[in-house]
């Protein structure tokens, strides 16, 4: 098997922020305040990104750097307020099982704002797992029905 390089992942994640916001490389790039043709070169992974250009990724989507940077397999919304990473990685991994189960598609804006109220109703979890699933999951669906309708 051959190994990814490392900027073929960081432009596939790219290119999944960019789909899970739902917007068109030309509307993404002039968020970012880059050129379209600029961003597709990010995206194809055939141009270094600028570390200022990742910075304005993960601090106007709330992307978790490390998962840009490195990992996939890390959370995607960064660790928000008082550094409670765990929380967020769990509710993060619980609200795409959750979605995937109810078949809704959330934008990591979304996301990030469900686990953010969430995180705020639901701060027992303990040793990487959630207390009480069961009310989670009813506020959960909630949440994802308003945010998808």
């Amino acid at each position: 098997m051959q190994k990814q390089k490392p900027e073929e992942s960081l432009a596939n994640r790219l290119a999944i922020i960019r789909d899970q916001e739902d917007l068109s490389q030309e509307a993404f790039s002039k968020m970012l305040s880059v050129s379209r043709s600029a961003y597709q070169h990010y995206e194809r992974g055939s141009h270094d990104v600028p570390a200022s250009f990742l910075q304005q990724v993960c601090i106007k989507l709330d992307v978790n750097p490390i998962w840009l940077l490195l990992d996939d397999s890390a959370s995607v919304l960064s660790a928000g307020r008082n550094g409670q990473f765990e929380i967020y990685e769990v509710l993060d991994d619980f609200v795409v099982g959750r979605a995937k189960t109810v078949q809704k598609k959330l934008s990591v804006s979304a996301r990030r704002e469900i686990i953010r109220i969430l995180a705020d109703d639901f701060p027992e979890i303990q040793d990487g797992e959630i207390m009480d699933q069961a009310r989670l999951a009813r506020k959960l669906d909630t949440l994802i029905g308003l945010t998808c309708s």
